[in-house]
């Protein structure tokens, strides 16, 4: 639902838009099919755009080891936003034995608006490694 419905920006949405733009070819990492292991995987203003966003990061975290999250912090649903993402978040990650570190203060941007920027992983050693350098 993410990239193909709900997600779009003066009528195209985000799929078509970068197979188009960037020539790329789009995989399913869904399907049986896909193997491959990733070691970063990014999900950037996503997770608030679907129904199922734990669903989304189960999978994330199945194929990769750290997983990096960008997201607007918005208590008000709307058609487009439609799962909150707030420091909560956090805790209930960490209740499902997600272990992460919220980056959000740690991001040096010069504008403000509501996000929240965290890292997650299955394996408490590689947060704990990441912590160390932080």
């Amino acid at each position: 639902m993410t990239w193909g419905q709900n997600d779009n920006f003066k009528s195209v949405n985000s799929k078509s838009l970068a197979s188009e733009f960037f020539d790329l070819n789009i995989v399913d990492i869904n399907s049986d099919d896909f193997k491959k292991k990733i070691d970063v995987f990014g999900i950037f203003h996503t997770l608030d755009h679907t129904l199922e966003p734990k669903r989304i990061l189960n999978i994330a975290l199945k194929i990769s080891k750290i997983v990096i999250i960008y997201a607007h912090v918005d208590e008000n649903l709307n058609k487009q936003h439609l799962f909150s993402i707030t420091p909560s978040f956090l805790n209930y990650l960490k209740r499902k034995k997600i272990f992460n570190i919220n980056l959000t203060n740690k991001i040096k941007k010069n504008y403000k608006s509501p996000e929240l920027y965290f890292v997650c992983s299955k394996n408490k050693t590689y947060i704990k490694k990441l912590e160390k350098l932080i």
